[in-house]
């Protein structure tokens, strides 16, 4: 898959950061169905330095064992006992997880 993000800012500034959906293509070259499922850019500028980092977000589902304090409701101690095997309630976005970034704003977003 390959990614690029473009951003404009003004010839002053010394210091600019922002989020946005990444244009990407997939595997096959064609760009994904929904943008509220993409990758996004997160980017900083400086005179100094300039970075940018493309994320996709990514859902991990964990059997856990938790121990609660009845009096006051606090948990104590979680712990991991593995990767949860079974269907996930999640049916409208099928277990996707949402970049929080792009939305359609056309229409239903899950």
């Amino acid at each position: 898959m390959g990614c690029n993000a473009t951003f404009t800012f003004a010839s002053n500034v010394t210091l600019a950061y922002d989020v946005d959906v990444a244009s990407c293509t997939t595997p096959t070259g064609t760009a994904p169905a929904d943008i509220e499922h993409g990758p996004v850019a997160f980017w900083v500028y400086t005179r100094d330095a300039r970075a940018m980092v493309f994320c996709t977000p990514t859902v991990e589902v964990l059997d856990v064992t938790v121990d609660v304090a009845l009096q006051t409701g606090d948990v104590q101690n979680a712990t991991i006992v593995g990767n949860h095997t079974g269907n996930l309630p999640l049916t409208d976005s099928a277990g996707r997880a949402l970049n929080a970034v792009g939305y359609n704003l056309g229409g239903a977003d899950l």
